[in-house]
């Protein structure tokens, strides 16, 4: 009977890269610079605009829109109802969270998530 022995090896090694904190700044931005072409892609309704007027009209943005930084242009990610919300009640400027595209995080849709769904 032959006896199996286990060979004993080093635990692999696994690179982590430091995390970098996100960024928490928010910043007051006009709307007539901000990009919608993702907003095809979300529902949108007549109601929930309106009711989401009130809401402004009444306590004010409570949320930051979250926007994508792309060669220096504004394209929302979240945040459209707010945006149309604030137009209607003629709003010139929202507040907003950007966050930067990585070069290494574009790649995979030939350098903008924009590219995916031929928004450009």
């Amino acid at each position: 009977m032959s006896r199996m022995s286990l060979v004993k090896t080093p635990p692999a090694v696994v690179f982590v890269a430091p995390m970098q904190e996100p960024s928490t700044a928010t910043h007051r931005v006009e709307i007539a610079t901000l990009g919608e072409r993702l907003s095809a892609l979300r529902l949108c309704d007549a109601e929930a605009i309106t009711t989401m007027r009130r809401s402004l009209a009444q306590y004010g943005q409570l949320v930051p829109l979250t926007l994508l930084t792309e060669r220096g242009a504004l394209e929302i990610i979240d945040g459209f109802k707010r945006v149309r919300a604030a137009r209607a009640l003629g709003w010139t400027t929202v507040v907003a969270r950007p966050r930067y595209l990585r070069r290494c995080c574009a790649s995979a849709a030939e350098e903008s998530p924009l590219d995916i769904y031929n928004l450009r």
